[in-house]
């Protein structure tokens, strides 16, 4: 597949596909904040006595390319689209059949399955940022990788100079969505479905458990 180099930076390459005008983008091994003891300490599969489990593994190719495909449009527009039209060139790139080629160096997804081993709740994890734990979604991460591939400025005060909701606690995931129309996360727990009862079961529903990481349990 033939591939154009639309802009080179010092820290990401996009390059535009010749038969859908889609944008890849290849970041730099500079464009990471990695730290290397950010990594799950349960990545063992056991099944308790009760048939439970609670363990990380790393998620499937196809998981990983869902994500990269669902970051691809947010950077090709947020960030790829102005650095180009900065440089006085016109854009003419597929923005929504865009994708990132890979994580930024030194990150991992994980799978988090907890509850029935048969049917275990799955939750995606993108770790390995040193100044955040995980996140949770694309979305999450979208404003963080703008971030990275833009240089990782600070603020004169010597905060991060990044938008994610991590690294401004001013602004909520639902804040960031209503702002570049990445779809509506609510920042409420979600209410319990009471229009008919459910039978009972011996199983317990589980909750997302962020207390098994080996890190920190607050960003920096």
């Amino acid at each position: 597949m033939s591939l154009n180099t639309i802009l080179e930076t010092p820290h990401y390459v996009a390059y535009q596909r010749a038969t859908d005008r889609s944008i890849a983008i290849e970041l730099r091994e500079d464009a990471t904040d990695v730290a290397s003891d950010r990594r799950p300490s349960m990545t063992v599969k056991h099944v308790e006595e009760d048939g439970t489990v609670n363990y990380y593994e790393e998620a499937t190719s196809e998981t990983q390319n869902k994500w990269k495909r669902a970051l691809g449009p947010l950077l090709a527009k947020f960030v790829v689209k102005p650095a180009v039209q900065l440089e006085g060139n016109k854009f003419t790139g597929n923005v929504t059949s865009s994708a990132l080629f890979e994580f930024p160096r030194g990150y991992k997804l994980y799978t988090h399955k907890k509850g029935d081993h048969y049917d275990p709740r799955k939750d995606n994890y993108l770790i390995g940022s040193q100044h955040v734990r995980a996140f949770r979604s694309p979305q999450e991460f979208f404003l963080h990788a703008k971030w990275l591939m833009e240089g990782q400025a600070y603020n004169s005060d010597g905060t991060r100079a990044c938008g994610c909701c991590y690294c401004n606690p001013a602004v909520t995931q639902s804040d960031i969505a209503r702002q570049y129309g990445t779809g509506h996360i609510s920042d409420k727990p979600r209410r319990q479905r009471t229009s008919r009862p459910r039978p009972a079961t011996s199983g317990v529903i589980q909750a997302k458990d962020y207390t098994k990481f080996n890190v920190s349990s607050k960003s920096s």
